[in-house]
């Protein structure tokens, strides 16, 4: 029971994180969400920075498990399924995205966890671009190879914010845009069958 309450804990939070932004979630509203006092909710867990550090740490081992595959992938559209696995997995923690550097600046014992996650998604986009670039065009030797990479990350996590999401299909269509918008930079290096093939992706899939 005390460990499925932990994890109720962390799911709840996370939810209200999410539809409300976690500046206006108190330890208060999560405990009254969860119908539990909040003397209950402080047996597992200090405050809210730590609820917050153990939220963003369940992102991260979840991120680390998604990206152990990335390695394997072959071709655009595998990599375009890859990749919109890890918008999923973004949209189900929005609230850090949605303001990520503040989020950094407010909890500093999470600021260094948030960092790990940027730089994780920044090397996942510099394999990316590596591994679908024309070989022909010797991407490897680009200099601004990982501040193309870095682009591509920024792109990526806050490109779900541009759309509203009320249905299933919004939602759809919103990790779709995703997807697009983060590998339309790719664009000049990729060949004319995976330029083709990245078009059709956007309008079908």
């Amino acid at each position: 029971m005390t460990v499925k309450t932990k994890q109720r804990i962390l799911v709840t939070s996370l939810a209200l994180f999410n539809e409300l932004g976690e500046p206006n979630v108190t330890t208060v509203d999560i405990s009254n969400e969860m119908e539990i006092s909040p003397g209950n909710l402080y047996y597992h867990y200090r405050n809210k920075d730590d609820i917050v550090e153990h939220v963003v740490a369940l992102y991260d081992q979840d991120m680390a498990r998604i990206l152990q595959a990335e390695s394997k992938l072959d071709g655009l559209i595998e990599h375009w399924l890859f990749l919109k696995l890890l918008a999923e997995k973004n949209w189900d923690y929005r609230f850090i995205f949605r303001d990520f550097e503040n989020l950094a600046n407010k909890y500093k014992n999470i600021d260094r966890k948030l960092g790990r996650i940027q730089n994780k998604l920044n090397r996942c986009m510099r394999d990316f671009t590596v591994a679908l670039a024309n070989p022909d065009l010797h991407i490897e030797s680009f200099p601004y190879l990982e501040a193309q990479a870095e682009n591509m990350t920024s792109i990526f996590t806050r490109a779900l914010w541009q759309h509203p999401t009320k249905t299933p299909e919004d939602y759809q269509d919103l990790l779709t845009n995703t997807c697009f918008q983060t590998l339309l930079i790719l664009w000049p290096w990729l060949g004319p069958q995976d330029q083709r093939i990245l078009e059709e992706l956007s309008l079908n899939y």
